[in-house]
């Protein structure tokens, strides 16, 4: 039987640090492509866990949640998963613009995924 894709994400929420998570992504992966209005939906209203929710819209790259992403990169908790969300949206020149804020962040892992997403911003 087929899993909803709220079942789903509240299922990879449920993997284990270090457990096998890929099967779950490519499964939401899959009904995001094949339903992304459908998808939007399911993923605004899910309330199981918001850094699963930002990452699930980072799946969409939808640019009506531009504004969403960009809010979330404010809290510490959501921050490298916003913008990995944000990396992934149609409007380079503005993600690029928010990652070039995050340069000279405490946590080397922000700093470094910054430097290359404005990297790859700038290519485009």
């Amino acid at each position: 039987m087929s899993q909803t894709l709220g079942e789903l994400l509240y299922a990879m929420r449920a993997v284990e640090p270090g457990g096998d998570q890929h099967p779950l992504v490519d499964a939401i992966e899959a009904q995001i492509a094949d339903d992304p209005v459908g998808s939007r939906v399911v993923i605004l209203g899910y309330t199981g866990d918001e850094l699963m929710r930002i990452w699930a819209l980072g799946l969409l790259a939808d640019p009506d949640d531009f504004d969403l992403l960009s809010a979330a990169v404010t809290d510490p908790g959501l921050r490298f998963t916003a913008l990995e969300a944000l990396s992934g949206q149609p409007d380079r020149q503005r993600a690029g613009g928010i990652a070039r804020t995050f340069l000279d962040d405490p946590d080397p892992r922000i700093r470094d995924f910054a430097a290359r997403m404005v990297a790859f911003c700038a290519r485009l």
